[in-house]
């Protein structure tokens, strides 16, 4: 750290003496040196001086900086001084901090620290700056420091289709007009000032003459006269504006800009001249581009080919440079692009700025982005081990993995795993867990316990099954709980006391209420835990007996449902389904995936099951039943051969029109699923018998579930840096367990190598310059020094395992409602989480939204107020939540205001009932009506109205929130009253209510943590843009 201090601090009386410099800190650099160079501009500097100064903050004014005026020198006159926007005292009376109210441009800088004069900088002894003497005569003295910013143009904001708003300039009564008057019109970076004159004379020469006499001309004439000479302006003359006249009206509409005027009038209180706005205008056929204030080479920015334009729905292809073009405009800073035709609605585009120097050299797009080269395998463990015998405190990559299974990561990133170590004649099966930081092993259950399983005892001195545990899974506290014989077992976390949940009783056959201690259970093989801390548990059965599906409350402690997963066929004998796993999302939907046909329709009420992925919905009558996410409905698809960009779900077909389903041949094969779980973004991501990694969006339309090939496919050999997409994976039983680590990164086993792997993002693991990723190689693509290289990346979390938010129904100081109550959030405990990406949802207002009890088609009578509500709505939720809604045509949530019988026939309509009806966490593919009946009135669809009240809170309850009767939220209050369920005036709700968010941030966070760094080395002369 550079250090400016010129005095000898060898004892204390120099504290009685004035402050000297030690550091200047801006808020980009360590140290402020003279003569430094920065290529960013600081918005920040403190000034940190000798210890034990304490600064006087009414002489602040004796730190003074100004910039050169664009000539290097400071002697000339011509400088410009830097008024800060705050100074200040920092945390430490020696401190100083300066922050500046705009970003400051290229030029060169001196900051003055005043030790003469009147404005001197002092202490609070009144002792100047530099004055090391005690002789109370001020000794101070002047210390100068120079700095330079070098910095490159850059894009700093992009608007597509402006909105503008005209300007209405009306001429008044004539005889208030006086000669000097001016006004002053501003279009972009272009400013105008018009003059009033009587007899041929300017005040200021720069101004434009409008000569009028008000004995002979009315206010329409003078109009005319100020139309002509703004045409002759340069805000006519270079298209910033156009004028149209209607009497004493003038319109001055912008080309990509809203006007402003202003006036300077000799007498204001009787003005001649007055403003108003004028209409709304969209300029659809455009895009602004704005740049910082270092201007461009004007034949570049003006060239359309520096500027293309993607279109993301047709292959990413850009658009011909002869449909738009550029202009530049230095003063304002800004491009704009025109394009021949308007841009389509519902379309993504994205905009490439800047190639080469040479554009009619380049034939094709030379660019490259960081995509799926950059996603890579590492290997964590099986690579160069000397035991199979795990002991606490062992590196995991000193053991030989030897029948690795039923992998869970925590949120913290420690991860659990079964582990057979092959020793003869009797194999040991233990439960490990592995430290993220150090990879340190600890021996969680199995090492040399010989007790049977029993309540309190410590998981330590338990004796596994001789075929172990059978999964593992954690609940949101990161207690262990895992299947093992006929019983399911939890460890707690901290503890290690073992708990019986299920099993070692006499019943066979699990039913609502029953205790979950007294079934029998014959192989209990997959388990998953809830957000909310419900377990739900596969009893898989054997041959000859039954099996069943059943959850077991958290609340209560007692099973709460189950299906039986088989049929009696008879002669046929008993017919199991195939569950290879379960998994519940972020919203506690359950999901399991099953490698059997079951026909179930045949036997029972249930549907038949197909292979795949189904999730558990339920009916409107609230009987279970099942849904399934991949094949097409009816059957699975069969398309074995998995590329990215594959569907994995298709449309059923309609039985009204008779367009046949989609055939399974051209869906992905989903009936090998090994196991599957579910990303910090909520995709699917699944392993396969076949040797893939895959993900897929499970809430989309079917018609747009498009897999992503994550890891596998490829030739090499799985080792640490092959391109994951490139990697051999062992198929048939080889990738059987899969688990999502910290920073959404894939963990699994492949069996067959007995190694266990993952799939790493170079781009987030750049965390130095050392080992830093070269993107000059030729994996990228990229001609250095010849070509454009765009890098398109985005800010991945890393897995840091954060505190979760408050707003959990189990924290210190929330109540404990009754069990008959709503709680406020499904959302408990206090183990870490991780930050994931903003969440995306979809939203629509399609026309048809189910049928009524006689089956006619019902369709949406939403008007176009209450959609206006609904988008203003998502976008309040969006703007405090980590979370972005998107309108579409008919995905996701769809928006109704109709018939409540369409959710549920049992529910009355009719004024002054229930208002709406939403499902309960459906915000990705619900439907939320409101009850048309109850709003009928035009003050029914303001903003704040019935409509817009009963919104707020059905969707809500799509997010996941319960009822908060006992709070002031959106989410409680008396329905009958708008706006009583928040705490303002009735006329001034804001919403939502402060408890409302509280919980809604603790579903969806909006923080992640890291940001990559990028390092350019130019070897060579020439032109460099950013």
């Amino acid at each position: 750290m550079s250090s400016y201090s010129t005095a000898e601090q060898l004892e204390d009386r120099t504290l009685l003496a004035g402050a000297s410099l030690v550091n200047i800190e801006p808020n980009i650099d360590l140290s402020l040196t003279d003569g430094e160079v920065y290529n960013e501009a600081p918005q920040e500097l403190t000034f940190v001086f000798s210890p034990g100064q304490e600064i006087d903050p009414d002489y602040l004014g004796g730190i003074q900086i100004v910039r050169s005026g664009q000539d290097g020198t400071f002697a000339d006159g011509n400088e410009v001084p830097i008024e800060p926007g705050y100074i200040g005292i920092g945390d430490n009376p020696n401190e100083v901090i300066v922050r500046f109210a705009s970003a400051l441009p290229d030029d060169h800088y001196q900051i003055t620290i005043l030790g003469t004069g009147v404005d001197r900088l002092r202490n609070l002894n009144g002792d100047a700056f530099q004055d090391f003497t005690d002789d109370g005569i001020q000794n101070g003295a002047d210390q100068t420091i120079n700095f330079e910013l070098d910095l490159g143009a850059k894009v700093v904001a992009v608007v597509s289709q402006p909105v503008l708003r005209e300007q209405i300039l009306s001429v008044g009564d004539v005889a208030n007009l006086q000669d000097g008057d001016t006004f002053t019109i501003t279009v972009g970076g272009a400013s105008v000032t018009f003059e009033m004159d009587l007899d041929g004379g300017l005040n200021d020469p720069n101004n434009i003459q409008v000569s009028y006499d008000p004995d002979t001309q009315s206010a329409s004439d003078i109009a005319t006269t100020i139309l002509r000479e703004f045409n002759s302006s340069i805000l006519g003359t270079e298209g910033y504006a156009t004028i149209s006249q209607s009497g004493a009206d003038l319109t001055i509409s912008g080309d990509s800009f809203t006007p402003a005027i202003s006036f300077a009038l000799v007498n204001p209180d009787t003005p001649g001249f007055s403003r108003t706005d004028g209409n709304l205008v969209a300029r659809d056929n455009q895009i602004l581009v704005y740049f910082n204030d270092d201007d461009l080479n004007p034949d570049l920015a003006n060239d359309s080919r520096f500027y293309r334009i993607i279109d993301t729905a047709n292959n990413d292809s850009p658009l011909l440079t002869t449909n738009y073009t550029a202009k530049y405009d230095a003063l304002s800073d800004v491009t704009v692009l025109k394009l021949s035709t308007s841009l389509n609605a519902g379309t993504q585009y994205r905009l490439r700025v800047g190639v080469s120097d040479t554009p009619d050299e380049i034939t094709e797009e030379t660019y490259s982005t960081l995509g799926l080269d950059s996603e890579t395998i590492s290997v964590l463990a099986g690579e160069g081990g000397s035991t199979t015998t795990p002991t606490d405190g062992m590196l995991i990559t000193d053991l030989i993995l030897n029948d690795p299974s039923s992998l869970v990561v925590d949120g913290a990133g420690n991860y659990y795993f079964v582990h057979n170590d092959g020793a003869a004649p009797t194999p040991v099966v233990r439960i490990l867990r592995v430290d993220h930081q150090t990879g340190l092993i600890s021996i969680v259950a199995g090492s040399d316990g010989s007790a049977a399983p029993a309540n309190d005892i410590l998981a330590g001195d338990l004796q596994l099954s001789a075929t172990g545990p059978r999964d593992l899974t954690l609940d949101a506290n990161g207690n262990l709980y895992f299947t093992d014989g006929a019983f399911v077992l939890k460890v707690n976390t901290v503890s290690q006391l073992v708990t019986v949940i299920a099993g070692g009783g006499f019943d066979h056959t699990p039913n609502t209420g029953d205790v979950p201690t007294d079934l029998v259970l014959d192989s209990p093989a997959q388990l998953t835990v809830d957000l909310d801390g419900n377990i739900y548990v596969h009893d898989s059965g054997s041959p000859t007996s039954a099996s069943y599906l059943f959850r077991i409350d958290n609340a209560s402690g007692l099973v709460l449902g189950a299906i039986p997963t088989f049929v009696d066929a008879g002669i046929l004998g008993i017919i199991h389904l195939g569950i290879t796993d379960l998994e519940t999302d972020a919203t506690g939907d359950l999901f399991f995936a099953t490698t059997s046909t079951l026909p179930l329709s045949s036997y029972s009420s249930y549907p038949d099951i197909y292979p795949g992925i189904i999730q558990l919905v339920y009916n409107s009558d609230g009987t279970p039943g099942f849904e399934l996410i991949t094949g097409n409905g009816s059957s699975n698809g069969s398309l074995s051969s998995i590329q990215t960009g594959d569907p994995i779900a298709g449309d059923p077909g309609d039985p009204i029109s008779g367009d046949p389903p989609t055939s399974a041949a051209t869906l992905v094969d989903a009936s090998n699923i090994t196991d599957f779980t579910f990303d910090a973004d909520g995709y699917l991501v699944y392993a396969d018998s076949t040797g893939h990694i895959v993900r897929f969006n499970p809430y989309a339309d079917p018609a747009e579930r498009f897999v992503e090939v994550i890891a596998g496919g490829g030739s090499t050999s799985p080792a640490s840096g092959v391109v994951a997409t490139e990697a051999a994976l062992s198929g048939l039983s080889g990738l059987t367990t899969l688990a999502m680590g910290t920073g959404n990164t894939p963990y699994f086993f492949d069996s067959t190598s007995q190694l266990l792997l993952s799939v790493e993002n170079i781009p987030d693991q750049n965390s130095s310059f050392d080992n830093a990723t070269d993107l000059t190689d030729i994996a990228h693509h990229w001609n250095a020094g010849t070509e454009e290289f765009v890098i398109t990346s985005e800010i991945q979390p890393q897995g840091i395992g954060l505190p979760p938010l408050p707003g959990g129904k189990y924290e210190p100081g929330h109540r404990h409602l009754p069990a008959m109550l709503d709680a406020h959030i499904d959302n408990s405990g206090t183990n870490p989480v991780t930050a994931g990406s903003v969440s995306v949802a979809y939203y629509n207002f399609q026309d048809e939204y189910g049928i009524d009890v006689q089956g006619n088609v019902l369709h949406n009578a939403i008007t176009e107020e209450q959609k206006q509500r609904a988008r203003e709505i998502f976008e309040i939720y969006a703007y405090y939540l980590g979370i972005e809604f998107i309108e579409s045509a008919d995905q996701g949530l769809t928006v109704v205001t109709g018939d409540l019988r369409a959710l549920d026939p049992s529910k009355p309509v009719g004024p002054d009932g229930v208002l709406g009806l939403a499902p309960h966490g459906g915000y990705r593919n619900g439907t939320l009506v409101i009850d048309a009946t109850d709003v009928t009135t035009p003050e029914d669809d303001v903003f704040g109205g019935t409509w817009m009240d009963t919104a707020f809170h059905e969707i809500g309850h799509t997010l996941g929130l319960g009822h908060a009767y006992d709070l002031s939220a959106i989410m409680g209050g008396d329905s009958e009253t708008t706006g009583s369920d928040l705490p303002q005036d009735p006329g001034q709700t804001v919403y939502p209510g402060d408890y409302d968010i509280d919980h809604l941030l603790r579903l969806f966070r909006h923080d992640a943590n890291d940001i990559d760094l990028y390092k350019f080395n130019l070897a060579e002369s020439g032109t460099f843009r950013a």
